[in-house]
Formats: structure tokens, sequence, C-alpha cells
């Protein structure tokens, strides 16, 4: 009886690959969404894109966590390549927790925002702060 347990929890530790990638998809679309809604916080200074930018952040981050428990039953060149891209999202998340964003983008003057850039079709002007901030949170988008 204990061996076809074992049995039994070996296989509960195996993830395929199929598994992994519907959470992991999701947790790429959340840190899109993510980067999309930072950006139209930088530009418009509307706290409710900051607000759901950070709300997609924290179901990212939980999501990002079953992947971490489900990494390692994953084998070979997927296990290798899916441990990198966790390692690699960990600075994308931290730049969310960034405790100076808001208040730095708040305080920027239209007047210190003369360079403009575009998104979405739609043209914004950017001053010094946003601009580094938008050339962090635009690299985190897909390129189309």
């Amino acid at each position: 009886m204990l061996a076809i347990f074992a049995g039994f929890h070996a296989t509960a530790q195996k993830t395929t690959v199929a598994d992994y990638e519907k959470v992991d998809v999701q947790v790429e679309l959340l840190l899109d969404s993510a980067a999309k809604h930072m950006l139209l916080f930088i530009f418009t200074k509307n706290e409710s894109e900051y607000n759901t930018a950070l709300a997609r952040i924290e179901e990212a981050e939980k999501l990002n966590l079953i992947l971490e428990k489900k990494v390692d039953g994953l084998s070979g060149a997927t296990l290798k390549t899916e441990k990198q891209e966790l390692e690699d999202r960990k600075e994308e998340f931290e730049s969310y927790h960034d405790p100076k964003l808001k208040s730095e983008i708040m305080k920027e003057t239209d007047k210190e925002r003369t360079t403009a850039v575009k998104f979405k079709g739609k043209a914004y002007n950017v001053g010094k702060v946003s601009k580094a901030k938008y050339d962090l949170f635009i690299a985190y988008l897909p390129r189309n």
C-alpha cells in the first residue's frame, strides 16, 4: 500500500509542460496588462491606472509563486529555461514596488514634460523622470 502511495505522490509532483504553460501564459498576460496600465499612469497621472497596474502585479505574483513551486516538476531544457524566466521576472516585479515611483511621477509638472512619446497611436509628453520610467516599463511590453 505504501508503494502505491509513493508512486502516486511521485506522479502528482511531476508537472506537465502544458499545465505549467497554462499558468505561465496567465502570468505573462497579467504582466503585459500591468505594464500598459503603469505606462498610462506615467502619461496621465491617473491614479486608477497606477492602482490597476499594482492589482495586476499582485495577481501575477500569486500565480508566479505557483510556478515557482511547479518548476521543479519539469525536466531537461524546459526546466532550465523556465527557471531562468522565473529569475528574470523578479526584476520586473521589483520595478512595480519602487516606493518613490508614484510620488516622483505625481510631482513632475506639465512644464517639465517637454519630450513627446507615442504609445498605442497617441502622443504623450514626458519629462526627465517620467521618460526614465517610460523606458523601464515599455521594455516589459511585447514588441508588436
